[in-house]
């Protein structure tokens, strides 16, 4: 995949954190994969709201986001988190960064945060039932990769969700963001007169 950056952003820094765990094969079942789909968009609307919204000091940030791997052929867990910014922002940005995905991972889900995504989780799957798409992609992964099937089909997966706790989060997310992530920055391109 190339991406094109539009010249007007061409003197952003592009930052990217990674935190990287060791894979076990609880992570590729149904349950660990509606607990990842959570603990990402948590992840990813908390920091969007404290960096990007809520925040002075970190004006300079136009968007950023948290991604979880869902890939079944991954080799390890991956989160990153991913974000622009003009250079003489970046490093105070990287710091602000780091130090909410230690204050998430220490200070566990809000609880009512968790119970909106939820209810949301849920919404989407009963609107999934009539494309199919999320059923065909679970037949995928049960024939390819051995994954297993939730017996009770769609009513099971929402009533997982549904009993997901506020300390079900946190020790994923603990497992998850151990360590430090490793920085990568895309540096613009200097200027040459």
């Amino acid at each position: 995949e190339k991406v094109v950056v539009a010249r007007e952003f061409d003197r952003e820094v592009k930052v990217q954190l990674e935190y990287i765990s060791n894979l076990a094969e609880r992570d590729l079942d149904w349950k660990q994969d509606l607990k990842l789909k959570l603990l990402q968009s948590m992840m990813n609307f908390s920091i969007m709201q404290e960096m990007r919204f809520n925040s002075i000091e970190n004006e300079g940030i136009y968007s950023i986001k948290v991604v979880c791997n869902f890939d079944k052929d991954r080799l390890i867990n991956e989160v990153y988190v991913e974000f622009g910014a003009s250079p003489e922002d970046v490093e105070q940005l990287i710091k602000a960064a780091k130090q909410f995905m230690r204050s998430f991972k220490n200070n566990g889900a809000d609880v009512e945060l968790l119970e909106r995504f939820k209810l949301e989780r849920v919404d989407y799957l009963e609107r999934e039932k009539y494309h199919r798409g999320d059923t065909s992609k679970m037949i995928y992964d049960y024939y390819k990769y051995g994954t297993s099937w939730p017996r009770g089909g769609l009513e099971q997966r929402q009533a997982y969700i549904r009993s997901i706790s506020p300390r079900d989060i946190e020790i994923l997310a603990k497992r998850l963001l151990k360590g430090n992530p490793l920085e990568f920055k895309m540096l613009p391109a200097k200027r040459i007169h």
